[in-house]
């Protein structure tokens, strides 16, 4: 069922959703803050109308991964013990995680082989399209590259904002192409690649766990109050953990999909590493761009790095079918089993 489950949610993703809106998905953090903003109010750790306002915004601007609201919490207030600050930023943490998953795994096991299992396939196509992104690799490129071709630096930095990625009006051209090759082969990573992996692995239950994980962690990287640093960094680790494996195995498809010694070479180099400093998007960066099957000439600017995001789609698109032929692969080995 989990390779027919994927392949609906990509074909639902690309024909029917193509051109929708993204989906509100800020409800559950929206809950999250004003169950925050009851907990300080209640153990006196900030001012009602400062809490509740910081909680909220961040909880309604989830869409940016990398604005930022400025927050700081008062410093006239008396420091917190210990096992205050421990309740009020953990006791929300676990009820976001154990509420959705607990009510999910519930229903799960509720269905179970209820009509064959066609409800249960339909929660986990639900559960995975919510995790999917609406925007087609193939348009995001185009959409840039249409702005980038016309040598509209104004219009590639607005798309890029429009598309989530933290950009400056004085970058130079060729690191507006830089940021948005960087940001590109991450958010397919995050949104595709992650969620088969995991899908596949411990299906929509480790699928909510994830997109749980990511919106929290976009959550309080809005909030710059210096007693959300912690919090912030916790989420952060468990990105990289999250992403540990699936990144890597995604690597080796690209030395399959790629230049497979240049490929290879870079990511024997620091496959095993466990640096926790090391941006995963950077590092995913350097593996696809090693695996591109042909290196830059030396012509104009933009018509290097216009073929060079070109073939970074193209990379990952072949990735992605042999995801699906593996997926499969494992699915008919276990059935024949």
């Amino acid at each position: 069922m989990k390779f027919l489950v994927l392949l609906l949610c990509l074909l639902i993703t690309h024909f029917l959703l193509k051109d929708a809106s993204r989906f509100d998905d800020g409800r559950l953090l929206r809950y999250y803050a004003r169950f925050r903003a009851w907990l300080d109010r209640l153990l006196g750790g900030a001012s009602p109308a400062q809490s509740t306002t910081a909680d909220m915004a961040a909880a309604d601007s989830t869409h940016s991964t990398h604005s930022t609201i400025d927050t700081i919490d008062d410093p006239a207030l008396p420091p917190q013990p210990t096992s205050v600050r421990l309740v009020r930023y953990l006791l929300p943490l676990l009820l976001v995680y154990a509420v959705p998953l607990c009510l999910l795994g519930l229903l799960l096991l509720l269905l179970g082989d209820l009509a064959f299992s066609v409800p249960a396939m339909l929660t986990h196509i639900a559960v995975v399209l919510l995790a999917f992104d609406r925007s087609h690799p193939g348009r995001l490129t185009e959409g840039f590259l249409q702005a980038w071709r016309a040598q509209d630096d104004a219009s590639c930095l607005s798309f890029l904002e429009r598309e989530r990625v933290s950009a400056a009006a004085g970058d130079s051209p060729e690191r507006l192409a830089g940021l948005f090759g960087r940001q590109f082969i991450y958010r397919c990573f995050e949104t595709l690649f992650t969620v088969f992996f995991w899908y596949v692995l411990l299906e929509p239950v480790a699928v909510l766990f994830c997109i749980i994980t990511y919106k929290l962690h976009d959550y309080h990287g809005r909030r710059q109050a210096v007693p959300e640093q912690p919090t912030l960094q916790r989420l952060s680790r468990l990105i990289w953990l999250l992403e540990w494996l699936p990144l890597r195995l995604l690597a080796l498809t690209f030395s399959l999909a790629g230049n497979f010694v240049r490929s290879f070479d870079s990511l024997r180099d620091s496959f095993w590493s466990f640096a926790w400093d090391q941006p995963n998007d950077e590092l995913l960066y350097t593996y696809a761009r090693s695996a591109l099957l042909e290196e830059p000439g030396d012509g104009d600017l933009r018509q290097q790095k216009a073929g060079e995001i070109r073939a970074l789609r193209s990379l990952l698109e072949r990735s992605l079918f042999i995801w699906l032929a593996g997926v499969a692969a494992v699915t008919l080995l276990g059935l024949s089993a």
